[in-house]
């Protein structure tokens, strides 16, 4: 017979630990936390500690919300008219003839351009 045991707060404080000393990723912390459930139902079988409890989801939200929201929107922009024309009006300023490299770099945009706008059919899955 095994005799293992874990603990509702030694099992908060290691991913406690792991969301802030190690800095690992919301999502490394849920890939450790399925490892150790996956281990854990062959060592011991009861794995009633990790259903449905609250308490990790709140460690797992606020590690999120600690690591993520700040640092996802920084530097962001939204992709603008005025941020198109400058990017055209970098290339070709004011001259009257285009060069090789000035129109690879223009089809490169427009390009571009189109697989942004066309990314939304893909990327979206339900409708606002």
């Amino acid at each position: 017979m095994n005799t293992a045991t874990l603990s509702d707060s030694t099992l908060r404080l290691w991913l406690s630990h792991l969301a802030t000393v190690r800095e690992l990723s919301c999502k490394s912390v849920r890939s450790y936390l399925s490892g150790l459930q996956f281990h854990w139902k062959d060592l011991a079988g009861d794995l009633k500690i990790f259903k449905d409890n609250a308490r990790i989801d709140m460690i797992m939200k606020g590690a999120a919300r600690a690591r993520g929201a700040a640092q996802a929107s920084e530097g962001q922009e939204p992709l603008t008219t005025g941020l198109l024309r400058a990017a055209v009006k970098a290339v070709h300023p004011t001259a009257t003839r285009l060069y090789y490299n000035d129109k690879m770099m223009l089809a490169a945009i427009a390009m571009g351009i189109y697989g942004v706008l066309r990314s939304g059919e893909f990327v979206i899955t339900k409708k606002a």
